[in-house]
């Protein structure tokens, strides 16, 4: 199935991973996840931004059980996120 995403890599808001979808949106933010980082990520934490008129998820992801590393992922959720 292919993942309804299209925009950056992730890495900020600026190159935020866009969300092409009206449905279930944080799924497929957790799809992507799986596939980023082979399964080994767990979100850590998710907290909403919002910049220059646009909403974004940031996620925060530990790989590994004894990792210190975290990664943070920036989605742009504005297809489906809504008050």
């Amino acid at each position: 199935k292919r993942l309804e995403i299209s925009g950056g890599l992730g890495t900020s808001i600026e190159d935020a991973i866009v969300v092409d979808t009206k449905f279930d949106g944080v799924g497929v933010e957790y799809q992507v996840i799986r596939y980023l980082f082979d399964g080994q990520g767990k979100v850590i934490s998710q907290s909403l931004m919002s910049e220059d008129g646009s909403n974004y998820d940031k996620l925060r992801i530990q790989v590994g059980e004894d990792s210190e590393t975290i990664y943070e992922v920036y989605f742009n959720i504005d297809k489906f996120f809504h008050f």
